[in-house]
């Protein structure tokens, strides 16, 4: 991205603007104001009119004499005391006589035998009005050449033409050209008068057709990708990431878009406004790609991306005050690149996981960049000069390729995820009994609701031949694989464990256990209870306490299970309480999840909304009371999945006549 801000540099360079091609300027005899058109210079003896898809700059500098006078277009006039100067008229190296707005430029052309029945288009670049005459007899005309402001009317036709030209003959061209106001002089690299492109005038056309459709492609492009990082940074609003690559994207939209439609103007007026709004855009857009890069392996932003952004002020200041910005922008450019590179190397260097990715999208857009630049100034010959393709987009593409494949890696790596969390759930579930059973003095009834993630909640029954049953719940901290292996360990814990009569110790033997298996930072909270006959015996592990509604008086009574959850750190003595139940009695086992379950408005359900909702259904049966519950707990969180897992056992006491729920 930052490659396509030298490029259009480069291009407002090349006389305004005039083609979107690479234009490399031709100095044939300049001080004799002397040039031979060959086809060596276009490639057309090699077979190559294909490759070179723009024009080639046909002279640079050409003998020049203000004012206004017909006579100077018949090619008997004497000119040798005339000025030789640059007609680009850049404020820094105007002619010698100045510019009053008005002035001819000629040049000798000598048409070379080697393009003999080739169809040589000439296409004319400038800021104001231009007449062109050939061998005294106007050739062509762009808007209407005045001596004065109110007498002149700027247009600019960039459309190639064919001019009457035969091989082996030598011609005088001379420039009529007036710009008052809408050239804006200045001395940044860029133009405000004529200058003339030559070449295979059907490949010139269709390079002009293929840059509209370059325009709309790569517009297309970046905005696809651009609305696709967005709509990721609206799902996932903590990755920034995503919002600096929506940005980065979206400013090189208008970016291409008018540096694009720079060449298709035909008011010369709106070419230099145009272009400082790209040049503006190009500094954002860099500012944009280097918070990416930074986004990508700093938490935070460096310091010294300020310095970067500073830069980037000054030049952004530069170009909307009209100074000689393409000094501060090329440093703002070489900047910004280099810090990038810099970045990168060190997150290569310490083998940053997914670096590899940022490197093939960042690197070759620095190395483009700068053999682009070089190239330009004759240090170097790029092998992309004479490609239909601009090497700016080219390294564009290279990033956002790139930063697209790491997003496609990501949710690669997210769906594999949640393919092991899938198998976590299907594990957990696993672990449950298939069926409550059936007991001679209670009913039973139990559910789980797992979370969006996998939990680690857990419940399981043992019914002896005598009528004792034994009941546990569990709930391991954390989600995932790891409260997966949690459950695991615990149920096989129970399966050895279960037939002991004393429950303090099944809890102690299980937390050491637990604790020997050296899982970091995984516990598992229990509540173990056992009931012979009407006699309920409970031991807490850290577990939510147990809800006992009394049949009799309609009260509902804590019993707290409080304690080290297993595998807490050290010996903990477990409390044994027991309670006496009564016919229509009910007890209620709940996990933290439905107490900790959260509206939309952020409030949490709580402890003391548990009792009254358990006491309005307790006379109901147990899967009635559980399905009350559980409706609650929904209604509660208005509809969204749950943070945790909710679980509920409940039992009642047979021998009075349970009411529907």
């Amino acid at each position: 991205m930052d490659s396509l801000s030298v490029r259009l540099l480069l291009a407002v360079a090349m006389a305004g603007l005039a083609l979107p091609a690479r234009a490399v300027a031709q100095v044939d005899g300049p001080l004799q104001g002397v040039v031979t058109l060959t086809a060596r210079d276009i490639g057309i003896d090699r077979g190559e009119e294909a490759k070179h898809v723009g024009g080639r700059l046909l002279f640079f500098l050409a003998r020049y004499h203000a004012g206004d006078d017909l006579a100077w277009a018949d090619p008997a006039f004497y000119d040798g005391d005339w000025e030789i100067a640059s007609p680009g008229l850049r404020s820094d190296i105007l002619p010698r006589q100045g510019w009053p707005g008005v002035g001819w430029f000629r040049i000798r052309l000598i048409v070379d035998e080697s393009l003999r029945d080739r169809d040589i288009g000439f296409a004319f670049t400038h800021a104001g009005a231009l007449e062109a005459w050939l061998d005294g007899r106007m050739v062509y005309r762009s808007g209407s050449v005045g001596s004065a402001p109110d007498t002149e009317t700027p247009y600019l036709d960039r459309d190639p033409v064919t001019l009457p030209v035969e091989p082996g003959r030598e011609y005088l061209l001379a420039l009529r050209y007036s710009n008052f106001v809408s050239g804006g002089f200045r001395s940044d690299w860029t133009f405000a008068g004529p200058g003339l492109y030559w070449g295979d005038r059907t490949t010139m056309m269709r390079h002009r057709a293929f840059a509209r459709f370059n325009q709309g492609a790569f517009s297309a492009f970046f905005l696809a990708f651009a609305l696709l990082f967005g709509l990721l940074y609206g799902l996932y609003r903590s990755e920034r990431l995503f919002l600096y690559l929506a940005v980065s994207q979206g400013l090189t939209v208008p970016y291409v878009l008018i540096g694009g439609q720079i060449p298709f103007l035909h008011a010369p007026g709106l070419v230099m406004p145009l272009a400082d709004l790209s040049f503006t855009f190009a500094v954002l857009a860099l500012l944009a790609e280097l918070m990416v890069v930074y986004a990508f392996f700093h938490p935070a932003r460096p310091r010294q991306f300020y310095l970067v952004a500073l830069a980037g002020i000054a030049a952004a200041l530069a170009i909307m005050l009209r100074l000689d910005h393409v000094v501060y922008f090329l440093a703002f450019v070489v900047v910004v690149s280099l810090e990038m590179l810099r970045v990168v190397i060190l997150a290569l260097w310490r083998r940053r996981r997914w670096a590899w990715i940022v490197a093939v999208g960042v690197v070759p857009g620095i190395v483009i960049e700068f053999w682009d630049l070089f190239e330009k100034t004759g240090l170097l010959s790029a092998p992309w000069t004479d490609t239909p393709f601009s090497p700016a987009l080219i390294s564009m593409v290279f990033f956002s390729c790139a930063f697209s494949a790491y997003v496609g890696v990501r949710f690669a790596e997210a769906h594999r995820g949640l393919v092991e969390l899938e198998a976590a759930r299907r594990l957990q579930l696993s672990m449950l009994p298939e069926k409550v059973p059936e007991h001679p003095l209670v009913e039973l009834a139990a559910s789980m609701q797992t979370a969006t993630e996998v939990g680690g909640d857990y419940y399981d029954f043992d019914l002896e031949a005598d009528g004792t049953l034994t009941i546990v719940v569990g709930d391991a901290t954390g989600h995932g694989t790891k409260a997966g292996v949690l459950v695991t360990a615990t149920k096989s814990l129970w399966s050895a464990f279960s037939s002991d009569s004393d429950l303090e110790q099944v809890v102690h033997r299980s937390s050491d256990a637990i604790r020997r298996m050296g899982l970091p930072k995984l516990y598992m909270a229990l509540a173990l209870a056992r009931l012979r006959g009407h006699t309920l015996e409970l031991v807490g592990a850290g577990l939510p306490p147990a809800l006992v509604h009394r049949a009799a008086t309609g009260e509902v009574e804590e019993v707290p299970l409080k304690g080290m959850p297993l595998g807490g750190p050290g010996q903990v003595p477990y409390r044994k309480q027991v309670v006496e139940l009564l016919p229509g009695d009910a007890v209620l086992f709940m996990t933290d999840g439905f107490l900790e379950r959260f509206s939309r408005g952020g409030e949490m359900l709580g402890y003391d909304r548990v009792a009254p909702e358990f006491a309005a259904v307790a006379s109901s049966t147990p899967e009635g009371i559980i399905a009350h519950l559980m409706a609650r707990c929904d209604e509660w969180g208005a509809g969204r999945a749950p943070d945790d897992d909710v679980t509920f056992v409940a039992l009642r006491v047979k021998g009075v006549p349970a009411s529907p729920a």
